[in-house]
Formats: C-alpha cells, sequence, structure tokens
C-alpha cells in the first residue's frame, strides 16, 4: 500500500487549496460580504429584545444552537473582554454566583491559540464589542474547517483510499452534520484538529520522525484544550485503539514509541487546562441546578449505555483496522450482538425511531430544525444499502456499519438509543457522536473498493458520489445564521437601565430567575454580574443557599421552573446574597423591601435596597453547626457563620469599622480597613480553593464564611487586605504545558540539526530511537 502523500506534497497543497475554496462557498457571507456566521441570534426570540425591539417575529433563530449563546459565548466574552480592557487574561470570573473558576471552566479553554487571538479583533482604544467577537469567532472556526478538511484528507489518502472517496470522506469531517451542529462551539473544536493527529500518526507508522511527533502532540493538545473533556477522552481512547489496530506487528517498537511521545507531550501541552478543571469537579456542584430536577434514578443506566456504546465502537474500530481482524472482528460481533440481546430482555417492545420517507417535510427551509433531522433520516437511508450491500460482497467494515446501523436505527431502548443519537447526532447529539464523522470517513474507503470490485465501473462512482455527498451535506446548508453587528447583542432599554443602575449601585448583582425572560447568562456579554447561571460550572456551597430560596418541599423543583414569583424572594437570604437588582415578568407581585425601578415593555426591574455590601466587618461569629438553618432568617450584619467552633479573635471586637475596595479586578482584591478593636472581615464572593490572602503582606487562613463565602480575622487597626485566586493545579498546569514546549523544540531543534548534517554530508546525529 503506497504510504500517501507527504504534508509538503503538491497533492497535499492542492487538498489544503480545495479545502480553502470550499470555505469560501461553505461561508460566503463571512468571506464576501463581512458578517458573522457565529450564533448569537438566539437572544433575538427572547426578553427584552422580543418587546422592546420587535425582532423576533419572523427572525430565523436556531433553537438547537442555544449552547452557543448561553454558554459559550457570554463567558468567553467575559474573559475577552477582560483580556481587551484590562490586558490580562483571567483566571476567575466574579460576574456569576459570586464567583466561579474560569480556568476550571473547559467550555473557555483559555490556552486555545484559536481564543487567544480573539481580541485581536477587537478595535483598539474602542470597548468591548460582541460583534467583533462573533466576527473572530467566525474566522477561527473558518481555519479549524480549512485544517480539517485538509488533514482528513491526507488521512484517508495514508489509509490507501481513492482521492475521490478520500476527499467524500473529509468533506463529511468537515462540513457534515456533526461538525455543521457544532460548528464555532467546543465540541467541534474537539474534532477538527483530530484529522491532524490521525494523518501524522500514519506518517509516525515509517518510523521515528520529529517533525510529526510535534505535530501530532500539537493536534491531540489542541483538541483536548478544545472544551469537552468528555468528548477528548473518547477520541483519545480511539487514538489508542486506531493505532494498535494499524501498527503491524513486526513493526510496533519505534512507531509505538514516536507516537506514545507525541500524545504524551501533546496531553501534557492540556494540563493548563485540564487540571484546574479536574479540581474544580472536586470542589464544586457541576450541573447541581439540573440535578435538582431528581433525575438520579436514570444515571445508573445511562452510565451504563455509555460504557456499552464505547466498548463497542472501540471493539469495532480495532476489528476494523487490525492487521488480523479475525478474533477481533468475532469480539466485537459478540459486543454488538449482546447490546441486542440485552434489548430484547430489558424493553417491551421495539419503537422504531426512522421516519418514513413519505414524511418527509416537503418545504425544505434552510436552518429550520425539522428539516435537519429529515436530512439526517435521509441520511441513514442512504448509507445504510451502501453499507449493506458492499458487506455482503466483503464481510469487513460494510458488515458491522450495516449491523451498528440496523441497531441504532431499529430501536430506541436505553441501552440501544444511545446509538440511535450517535448516529443521528442532529437530533439528539451526544458525546459519542463525534466518532460518526471518523468511522463514516473510514468505511467510505472499502466501500469504494468493494463496489469497484463488483465491477461497478469508476465512471459509475464518480458520477454515484455527488448525490452522496450532497445527501451527506444537506443538513449542514443554510444550517449557520448569518448575522450583521446589528443582529449580534443588540442593546435595548432595559439592557441600558441595567448598565446605569450598574454603575450608580455598589456591588451591583443581579437576580434573574425565569429562563425565558433572558437568555441564561447573556447579561455576561454586557458585564452585568449574576446571581445565577446556566453554564454548567455552579460553586456547590452557593447552590445549596440559593435552593433554600425555594418554598419548603419544592428543594428538587427543576431549575427551568423557578420563577420570581416563585421563589421566597423577602427572605432575609436574599439580602445574604447581596442581591441588589431582581429582574422580573411584568405583572409578577413585588416582594416587600424591593422598589420599582422601572417598567419595559414585557420585563420589570426592582431594587433591594437591603441587600448587604460586597464587604463588610463584623464583631461577632457563630458557629454553623449550632445552627444549621439560622443564616437563612438572620440579618445580613447580625454576625458571620463559621463551621466549627469560631476561633478567638485576635483582640478584643471592635465597636465599629468600616471597609472599602480599592482595588478590584476578577484575579484580585485589595481592601482597606479601619476598626477600633479587631474585626472579622466578611467578603461576599464565592469561597473556593486556590484563595490566597494577605494582611499587610503576611499570609493568613482564607475561611469558608456564611457557608458559601469567604472571610478572615483582622486585629484592630487599618490594614491593608489583598486575595488572589492562582490555584497551584494552573501552576503545575504550567510547568508540565512548558517542560512539553522544552522537549518539543528540542525534537525540532534535533531534526533541523539531521537536515543540515544531510546537506553537508557529515554523519547526522541521532534524534530518536532507530526505527528498526
Amino acid at each position: 500500500m503506497a504510504p500517501g502523500p507527504r504534508l509538503l506534497s503538491r497533492e497535499a497543497l492542492l487538498a489544503l487549496a480545495g479545502a480553502m475554496l470550499l470555505s469560501m462557498a461553505w461561508f460566503f457571507p463571512a468571506w464576501f460580504e463581512g458578517r458573522s456566521q457565529y450564533s448569537t441570534d438566539l437572544v433575538l426570540a427572547k426578553e427584552p429584545w422580543k418587546s422592546e425591539l420587535g425582532r423576533a417575529e419572523g427572525h430565523p433563530q436556531n433553537a438547537q444552537l442555544g449552547d452557543l449563546d448561553a454558554y459559550f459565548f457570554p463567558q468567553l466574552a467575559f474573559a475577552v473582554r477582560e483580556r481587551h480592557e484590562r490586558g490580562a487574561w483571567p483566571l476567575w470570573n466574579p460576574e456569576i454566583y459570586a464567583g466561579t473558576s474560569l480556568i476550571g471552566n473547559p467550555q473557555v479553554p483559555l490556552w486555545n491559540p484559536f481564543v487567544r487571538v480573539l481580541p485581536w479583533f477587537q478595535e483598539a482604544g474602542a470597548p468591548f464589542s460582541p460583534w467583533r467577537l462573533a466576527l473572530g469567532l467566525t474566522w477561527t472556526g473558518i481555519l479549524r474547517f480549512v485544517l480539517c478538511g485538509a488533514f482528513a484528507y491526507l488521512w484517508l489518502r495514508r489509509l490507501g483510499g481513492h482521492p475521490l472517496a478520500a476527499a467524500a470522506g473529509a468533506l463529511f469531517v468537515c462540513a457534515g452534520p456533526y461538525a455543521s451542529l457544532w460548528r464555532f462551539s467546543t465540541p467541534e473544536q474537539v474534532l477538527s484538529l483530530m484529522p491532524m493527529a490521525l494523518s501524522l500518526l500514519e506518517g509516525l507508522r515509517r518510523g521515528w520522525h520529529g517533525p510529526s511527533v510535534v505535530g501530532l502532540a500539537l493536534g491531540w493538545g489542541l483538541s483536548c484544550l478544545g472544551g469537552y473533556p468528555q468528548t477528548s477522552l473518547i477520541l483519545g481512547l480511539f487514538l489508542l485503539v486506531y493505532w494498535w489496530s494499524r501498527t503491524a506487528a513486526g513493526t510496533r517498537r519505534a512507531p509505538f514509541l514516536a507516537a506514545g511521545t507525541g500524545l504524551l507531550l501533546g496531553t501534557l501541552l492540556a494540563l493548563p487546562c485540564w487540571l484546574p478543571f479536574v479540581q474544580f469537579l472536586g470542589e464544586a456542584s457541576v450541573g447541581a441546578l439540573r440535578a435538582a430536577a431528581a433525575a438520579a434514578a436514570n444515571r445508573s443506566a445511562t452510565v451504563g449505555s455509555e460504557v456499552l456504546v464505547v466498548a463497542i465502537v472501540l471493539g469495532a474500530v480495532g476489528a476494523l483496522l487490525a492487521p488480523d481482524t479475525s478474533r477481533l472482528r468475532k469480539g466485537a460481533l459478540g459486543l454488538l450482538g449482546a447490546s441486542l440481546l440485552v434489548t430484547l430482555l430489558l424493553e417491551d417492545g421495539w419503537r422504531s425511531s426512522v421516519v418514513p420517507l413519505s414524511t418527509l417535510p416537503t418545504d425544505y427551509v434552510p436552518g429550520s430544525v425539522n428539516s435537519i433531522e429529515a436530512g439526517q433520516c435521509s441520511l441513514g437511508f442512504a448509507l445504510l444499502p451502501v453499507f449493506l450491500f458492499v458487506g455482503l460482497a466483503r464481510r469487513n467494515l460494510g458488515t458491522l456499519c450495516a449491523i451498528v446501523l440496523v441497531l441504532q436505527l431499529g430501536t430506541g431502548s436505553e441501552l440501544c438509543g444511545l446509538p440511535v443519537r450517535n448516529m443521528l447526532p442532529l437530533v439528539d447529539p451526544t458525546r459519542f457522536a463525534v466518532l460518526l464523522p471518523l468511522l463514516v470517513a473510514i468505511g467510505l474507503l472499502p466501500a469504494w473498493e468493494g463496489l469497484r470490485r463488483l465491477g461497478l465501473r469508476e465512471l459509475w462512482l464518480r458520477i454515484a458520489i455527488v448525490p452522496a455527498l450532497a445527501i451527506a451535506l444537506l443538513p449542514g446548508i443554510g444550517w449557520l445564521p448569518t448575522l450583521g453587528p446589528e443582529d449580534c447583542y443588540p442593546s435595548t432599554t432595559t439592557i441600558e437601565t441595567l448598565e446605569h443602575e450598574r454603575a450608580s449601585t455598589p456591588g451591583f448583582r443581579l437576580l434573574v430567575v425565569d429562563k425565558d425572560l433572558l437568555p441564561v447568562n447573556a447579561p455576561l456579554v454586557y458585564d452585568l454580574p449574576l446571581m445565577l447561571g446556566a453554564d454548567g460550572m455552579d460553586p456547590e456551597h452557593m447552590v445549596f443557599l440559593l435552593v433554600h430560596l425555594l418554598p419548603e418541599g419544592s428543594y428538587g423543583l427543576p431549575r427551568p421552573d423557578w420563577t420570581a414569583g416563585f421563589l421566597r424572594l423577602d427572605l432575609p437570604l436574599v439580602d445574604n446574597l447581596g442581591v441588589t437588582h431582581v429582574l422580573a415578568p411584568a405583572g409578577t407581585a413585588r416582594p416587600a423591601g424591593f422598589s420599582e425601578v422601572s417598567a419595559t415593555g414585557a420585563v420589570v426591574l426592582w431594587r433591594n435596597d437591603e441587600a448587604a455590601p460586597r464587604a463588610e466587618l463584623l464583631a461577632e461569629a457563630r458557629s454553623f453547626e449550632a445552627d444549621r438553618y439560622g443564616l437563612l432568617t438572620m440579618a445580613p450584619d447580625a454576625a458571620v457563620v463559621l463551621f466549627g467552633t469560631p476561633p478567638p479573635l485576635p483582640g478584643p471586637a471592635m465597636g465599629t469599622g468600616s471597609v472599602r475596595v480599592a482595588e478590584s479586578g476578577p484575579d484580585r482584591l485589595v481592601l482597606a480597613t479601619e476598626a477600633d478593636g479587631a474585626a472579622w472581615l466578611l467578603l461576599r464572593a464565592a469561597w473556593l480553593p486556590g484563595w490566597h490572602a494577605t494582611v499587610d503582606g503576611a499570609p493568613v487562613e482564607v475561611l469558608r464564611a456564611d457557608f458559601a463565602f469567604m472571610g478572615l480575622a483582622l486585629p484592630a487597626g487599618g490594614h491593608e487586605v489583598v486575595l488572589h485566586y492562582r490555584p497551584w493545579t494552573y501552576d503545575l498546569g504550567l510547568w508540565a504545558a512548558g517542560l512539553s514546549l522544552f522537549v518539543l523544540g528540542c525534537l525540532l531543534g534535533f531534526e533541523a540539526r539531521r537536515a543540515l548534517s544531510r546537506r553537508s554530508g557529515s554523519p547526522a546525529p541521532a534524534a530518536g530511537p532507530d526505527p528498526s
């Protein structure tokens, strides 16, 4: 089998040029009209934009891309705004849940080069622009699209695929349904550079090659920095099985060492993102608000499904690619058969998830949900007979793909319903759907060759590939909205009022409860601190406080069912949380202690004049264990609540005192205090390990106070208190990434020296193990 084109060959350059031309056609509005194709259109269908701008009627907003508007864009907007206006990337986000780790949020991979360049799209000297961020995300997404298409072609050619089959597979990977659904979002970021890693893995089959090791490390490392750790882990397992299967038994030592070195160095590059995330998992209640829906009963079945699906997919990949496939194929088929048997035993009946062709919508509207799902069903119908036909002729890849498709299209059970969503990712995408583009691309190669061996002339194959690609790419056509500056988070009267209130209210903190009132974290785009959020990175202790705003007996109520009229907003706990403003639907009864600021369109804004300040000095401390529920009804200025027995103050308690915020930033806070006696400093910012404090330059312990906030003891007099956030996992990750970059630089240096030595005719130093 031919080794395939090299990275600097004519064919590789043509593949790059072809991917560039395809991007011009696929992203025509971005290339030739200067518009953004990143989805931020969901806000236009929500309040206050819907009633105040009147732009939601008939707006072609794409509800299935809501994750971009809800989770990714607002958090990224905060980070890029801080970098643009303050000159530094933040590690902490104080604008949600009274503060949460930003470096521990994998959806905002701050070390990803595609994220690092986003401030370049902002206008120097001008305020942060959401439109320019959306434009930057569009162009970095286009760059990933080009790299994905070009390297996918090289990878499939190195697998021995026919040029047309390789081109078809590359199109499916870079422009198919999975990439179209997650375009510019974190799952696509994970997938888009995997063809680069796979292509270089194929190159390492020839033996040790320093530049290929470096490229593999960068491709795999950037994939880990894409933002979805679960997806990265699945792809990592796929890489390991793929490499083991593709390496011949007699030549595994040197290639295995080369591939292992590249994967290890790539993993080290991702540790500045992964280590803080793992640490945050142990300190926060990720998804705690959604867990309040009492859905834990289905967790064991879901986990079992995921494990089984991973085993099936990885076993099938090993069976398809191993040099001696008989035993592995039997094992993979056994897993598939076991999945089907368990389904038949556990399910009362079969539920078909196939949509008959006669029911497909005739009024296809690009970007509509129904047309996307219909296109995916059409894709399933198109692939199924092809793989079945080829599988009957050659009992290899086609047979396995046919069995998988039959399982997916034929059942909706707990154990096999997940594969249904894998192969139809636009219906209900899952983490495991990331393997679909790669497996289909691999499957196209033997399908092409099998049809040729059956006697089908290549001319007919060339003709048949056109409608096949049209069906495969149909779901992505028109899937993305095209937006101008006027469509990207436009300002409204309510937003302007909130911005004015924030400027005039020290410690401004907004509570937005009703899920349809504002698009989840949209206020973050406008630099408006939130008391709630839905970014999946919820500090556990803060969530446990917030659920006590629900009426007794309703603590398991799902987060989407919370409303401003349902919560007990007149509790002193609201004051202690530092909530200064509440945004509610018009007509909601105003709680006692609140005053109305404005009523515009369908929303009303209230001010809480009793909200506790961000920082406060208190003379008394109480034990949480002594009165576990006292914090819910206690006046905010009564005492600080600590765990265990409160330690004694360093001197007589104060009579009067004051505290002033001298410097405020996302990762650093400087407070100036003055008191006539010893006091407790209560800072109403979320407590998490990673925060460090000094008093007049001397380090002190940061205590968890009032269950979710930070506190520390101060002696009498005036003091400067400095708090800064920097978790040790982040520093450890930086050292690991630096070591990886050093080793990668040395590898490139050795290879450059070898190349120069070969040109000069002198002996070359060894840059790695002997390929023999």
